[in-house]
This record gives C-alpha cells, sequence and structure tokens, in this order.
C-alpha cells in the first residue's frame, strides 16, 4: 500500500512539475478533460430534448388531428339532425309515405316544402332544395323535387347521380339511417335519409330492412364553408370544444384552414397568414377520405404555438452560456494556478540563487582579504610598499564586504519595517545632484548625465531616495555591457496641485532587461539570467531595496526595457503622503 501511495506522489509530482514546465500544453489537456465531457453531457442532453420535443409535438399533432376530426364528425351529425326535423315535420312517422298512394311522395315533399320554405324565410336564408325518390307500387323508382328557389337542373343530375351511386351500394350500406353522397361534377353534397316501414331493430346485426323511399336534400361548398366557419367561430366546436373563457384561460389560440377537394381555400382564420410560417406554431391536417362518405377530399388543417421548441432553444442557450462560463473559468483559473506555479518555482529557484549569492558575495572579499593578510603574516609582502598594497586590498575588500552586509540588513529592516522613514520636504534639484556626485564619485568611468530636472519639492527621506537613485544608477552602471557606461538622470512632475506625482527617470544603454525577466527583477537576489550574472558583480539586492522604498513613499517604480538598447527606471513619488510609511 505504502507503495503504491508513494507511486501515486511520485507520478502527481512528476505531472505538476511537467504541467509547470510545459503550461500551454497543460493548459489543453485539462481543458479538453474538461470540456470534453462537458460537451458531451450537453450534447447528449441537448439530443433528449430534442426528442422529447419531437414527441411532444407529434402528441400535440396527433391530438389536434384528432380534433379537428372530431369536428368534421360533428358537422357531418349537426347537418343531419338540423336536417331531420325538416324531414319528419310533415307525416312524422313516414306512414303516409308508405300508404300505398300514387304519387303520394311527389304530394309529401311538396308539402316538406312549403314548410322548410316558411322557416326558412322567417331566418332570412336560403331555401333547401328537398327531394324524394321512392318506389311505386309499379316497382319503378321516381324522383319528386320540392318547389323552391334553390331548385335547379344542376341539383337535380346531382340527385340523380346520388340515386344511382346509392343503387350501387351492397344493401347493408344502404340502410344506414342516413349518409352523404359528394357529387365532384356539381360540387354539390347530397344528403340522403333512407326510409323503410320495417321497425328498426337495436341489435349489433340488425336484419336488413326493405328500403322503399330515399329522402334528402343537397348543399353546395357555400354552406359548408359557413358551417364551418360558424363552428370553429362561434359554435359548440369552437377551439376544440372549449369554451371563450376556456381558451382565455388557458391562452391557447387556434387558427384554421378549410380547402375543398381541388386544394382551393374555402375558409382560414384572419391571423392564420400571418402565423403559418412561424417557427413557434406546430401544424395538424386531416383530410376526409373516400371511406368517411363525407366532403371527400376536403382538408381541415389547424396551427397554434408551442412551447416545446422555445423550451428547448432556451433550454440549448442556457447549456452553451453556462458551459461557456465554466471554460472561461477554468481557464482563468488554470492561468492563475499556472502564473501562481510559476512564481512558485521562480521563488525556489530565487531560494538557490539567495544562499549562491550571499556567499558568494561574502566569500569573494574573505578569500580577498585573508590572502592579502596571509601574503602578510608570511613575511612574503616584502618592503612598505607591498605591505601598503596588501593593506590596500583588504581595506578595500572589507568595505565591500561591509557594503554587502549593510545591503543585507537595510533589505532586513525594510522588509520587518525596522527602518524608519523621516520625511521631510526635499528639493528636488538637490535630490538628483547629490545623488549623481555620490555615483560618480564611486563610478568615476561612466558619463553620469543630468538631464532635465524639475524644480520644486517633494516629501520623502533624503537618504532613502538617495539610495532608490544610487541603486538605480549602479545598476545601469554595472549592466552596461562592453561599451563605456551612460545614464541620464531627469525628473518631471505629472498632475497638478497637491495631486502631483514626480517622477524620476533613470536611462541607460546598457544590455537591457528580457521581458519575460523584468516580473521579477525587483524580487530580492534576484539577477537577470542573460549570461551578464557570472560577468558582473552584485548582489541582486540592489533594486528590491529601491522597491521597497519606494513602496514605503506610496510610490511606485516601473521599468521598460529592451535587450540590446538599454532601459529606463521611473520612480514616481507623489507629493502629498498623509500616511508616510516606514
Amino acid at each position: 500500500m505504502s507503495k503504491i501511495t508513494s507511486a501515486i506522489e511520485k507520478n502527481f509530482y512528476a505531472a505538476i512539475q511537467w504541467s509547470l514546465k510545459h503550461q500551454l500544453k497543460a493548459m489543453a489537456i485539462i481543458l479538453l478533460g474538461v470540456i470534453v465531457p462537458i460537451g458531451t453531457l450537453n450534447v447528449l442532453q441537448y439530443q433528449s430534448m430534442v426528442q422529447y420535443e419531437q414527441q411532444g409535438t407529434r402528441a400535440l399533432q396527433e391530438q389536434m388531428q384528432s380534433l379537428l376530426g372530431r369536428m368534421a364528425l360533428r358537422i357531418y351529425t349537426d347537418i343531419y339532425s338540423g336536417s331531420s326535423e325538416v324531414f319528419h315535420s310533415v307525416d312524422r312517422e313516414h306512414n303516409e309515405l308508405f300508404s300505398g298512394k300514387p304519387g303520394i311522395a311527389g304530394t309529401i315533399v311538396g308539402a316538406l316544402q312549403n314548410t322548410s320554405n316558411g322557416h326558412m324565410a322567417k331566418k332570412k336564408e336560403a331555401q333547401l332544395a328537398l327531394f324524394i325518390f321512392a318506389k311505386e307500387p309499379d316497382g319503378s323508382w321516381q324522383n319528386y323535387f320540392g318547389r323552391s328557389d334553390s331548385d335547379n337542373p344542376a341539383r337535380r343530375s346531382a340527385v340523380a347521380r346520388a340515386r344511382e351511386y346509392f343503387f350501387t351500394l351492397p344493401p347493408e350500406r344502404q340502410d344506414t339511417g342516413h349518409q352523404y353522397y359528394y357529387d365532384a361534377k356539381s360540387e354539390m353534397l347530397v344528403l340522403l335519409h333512407t326510409m323503410s316501414p320495417a321497425p328498426l331493430v337495436n341489435s349489433d346485426t340488425p336484419p336488413l330492412r326493405p328500403i322503399k323511399a330515399v329522402m334528402g336534400l343537397t348543399l353546395t361548398k357555400k354552406d359548408f364553408k359557413d358551417n364551418f366557419k360558424y363552428q370553429t367561430q362561434t359554435g359548440a366546436t369552437n377551439r376544440f370544444d372549449t369554451t371563450p373563457l376556456d381558451s382565455q384561460l388557458a391562452g391557447t389560440t387556434y387558427y384554421y384552414q378549410v380547402k375543398d377537394e381541388k386544394g382551393q381555400v374555402l375558409y382560414k382564420d384572419p391571423g392564420w397568414d400571418k402565423n403559418v410560417d412561424c417557427s413557434d406554431f406546430i401544424r395538424a391536417d386531416f383530410r376526409i377520405t373516400p371511406e368517411q362518405r363525407f366532403l371527400t377530399g376536403w382538408e381541415l388543417s389547424a396551427i397554434t404555438r408551442s412551447n416545446f421548441k422555445q423550451a428547448t432553444e432556451r433550454s440549448l442557450t442556457q447549456m452553451f452560456w453556462a458551459s461557456g462560463i465554466v471554460a472561461v473559468l477554468l481557464g482563468m483559473l488554470l492561468v492563475v494556478l499556472f502564473r501562481a506555479g510559476l512564481v512558485a518555482v521562480k521563488v525556489s529557484e530565487l531560494q538557490t540563487d539567495i544562499v549562491a549569492g550571499v556567499s558568494h558575495d561574502l566569500k569573494t572579499p574573505l578569500a580577498g582579504i585573508i590572502a592579502s593578510a596571509q601574503l602578510i603574516a608570511s613575511g612574503r609582502a616584502s618592503g612598505v610598499q607591498e605591505t601598503k598594497q596588501f593593506s590596500g586590498y583588504i581595506l578595500a575588500e572589507a568595505r565591500r564586504l561591509t557594503s554587502v552586509v549593510e545591503k543585507v540588513l537595510t533589505m532586513a529592516k525594510l522588509e520587518s519595517r525596522q527602518l524608519l522613514m523621516k520625511p521631510a520636504p526635499l528639493s528636488v534639484p538637490e535630490l538628483i545632484d547629490h545623488a549623481i556626485g555620490l555615483s560618480q564619485a564611486a563610478h568615476p568611468e561612466a558619463i553620469i548625465a543630468r538631464g532635465e530636472v524639475a524644480t520644486g519639492q517633494v516629501t520623502g527621506d533624503a537618504n532613502a531616495l538617495t539610495t532608490v537613485l544610487m541603486n538605480l544608477i549602479d545598476n545601469a552602471v554595472r549592466y552596461s555591457g562592453d561599451a563605456q557606461p551612460w545614464v541620464r538622470v531627469q525628473s518631471y512632475w505629472s498632475g497638478f496641485g497637491e495631486k502631483r506625482i514626480l517622477h524620476l527617470l533613470v536611462e541607460d544603454r546598457g544590455v537591457g532587461i528580457p521581458a519575460e525577466e523584468q516580473a521579477f527583477i525587483f524580487q530580492k537576489f534576484y539577477r537577470v539570467r542573460n549570461g551578464l550574472v557570472s560577468d558582473t558583480e552584485g548582489t541582486g539586492l540592489g533594486l528590491a531595496i529601491a522597491s521597497q522604498i519606494v513602496n514605503a513613499h506610496r510610490g511606485q517604480i516601473l521599468v521598460e526595457s529592451r535587450v540590446g538598447i538599454g532601459s529606463t527606471f521611473t520612480v514616481k513619488i507623489p507629493h502629498e503622503q498623509p500616511h508616510f510609511g516606514r
């Protein structure tokens, strides 16, 4: 078990190290490892929602088709129900019709027509065209028509064809109480009401009855168009057998269209054209087949708004944004983690550099001191001149050692906030001139120029700000490359009044600092890794001390540098510092 744990930890740290070294590849792998499963889950969920949408839409379409069929059936029975009262208004039980009197059918249809004409006149509607074809005592069948304004040769021809059709039916298809015949030639629907003197037997297999007469009427397309319009707008089948209040409460609206057998639109709701092509509407069609023996070929259509597709699209949008946000947040988190990891690696490397740097900076002057002292002590330094020479070496190395120790102590005090700043109004020109003078004395071989210098005073610790400028100048001289060191110091103010900010600029023409190193140069003991580290002496504390002092002045230190061109350090010190730090 311990071996497994050890192997896991080893591989884990190896993976971490590999990830830190190959950040882009690691980020890509991690993102793919997260995004691919999330994307796969989203795709599966989307497919499920699409399937749900399709099933829901199909179920709703089937329901609408069923309801359209019920609406057609309602019209089918309503017409007969309304006509039945007319058929039985005279000779209600058809007893006289079956009395066997010659021509009685003509007499009865005339009486029915007169009754119907009076009724339609009261309703101010067009007269019906009634007819009877009955079997005479001699066995022949005769057609009789009532006298109405709607009677015409076309209707009589339609009735004749309906009669021919009727006699082509088998006996069990004839005795159905009522049925329709659609005459395509005249585009009329003929209602046929069969009559028999035998009583109707209520049975699953009733005996065949002799048909002695067929009474009926003819209807035009206009009659049905008006009927559909009435049914869909004001009738009992309005909006699928719901009351207007139900429709309003449910928020459901249907739009209808009716076509005849030629595809000609007989009727459609006003909102049909506006909504029929909308993506959030679904449509159901119901075509009347010849087997239904009604308006053969007529097509009833309905559309209504569906929330299935909207719900799917809304969910897809939500999934897209949620996944996108997760991916972005994950990417940002990875960037932060890798940056933190990179900094951790740098810090780790810095710790090694600190030990090496301090050891080197301390050992080098000590080695010089010891060597010179040994020469003097062993008597190998002969004469006063050599003794002075080696004594000078000891003194110089001791001062160098002291400088290193002082910088380390200064850095320690700054970090522990034990180094107290002594703020006081400082003359900007005097501050710069003093720093240049001290730096020129320390580096007589360098050209340290004074550029344009702003006038006025700034509040700060004179020694600390002088140290900042000297460290920047010293850093510029040390990293000047093979050319003669050249440094320029200048300053200017930005802003106005008490909100002004003093800009102190130290510019050089040195080797420059690579862009990837610039973020770390203010870390203590950090030295740029561009080949000059081993060639240039330094503790790696100058810029770190400068940065700490500037921070204590509530200021900011920036660097702009290009390799082979040079660097410019800018120190920003605010004119006002109400809470001067240590």
